[in-house]
């Protein structure tokens, strides 16, 4: 089938690309946009996306386990 993944990837350092905020790059498996910024805190997550993600991260395996 076609499923469609999103995925968000926040990392320090950029590749910078003169006069674009914005680009993409396309595969067959996937299309991936890369914006970059340079202003404090411009980087950030929600602070519940982040707790979210730490609480599955410990859940996720002890269920597995009795799975």
């Amino acid at each position: 089938g076609n499923s469609t993944v999103h995925r968000v990837q926040r990392d320090c350092g950029y590749k910078r690309r003169e006069g674009y905020d914005c680009y993409q790059k396309r595969s067959e498996d996937y299309v991936m946009d890369t914006c970059q910024c340079d202003k404090k805190l411009c980087n950030g997550a929600p602070a519940l996306t982040t707790s979210v993600a730490t609480v599955l991260a410990f859940v996720v395996p002890l269920i597995t386990r009795f799975l």
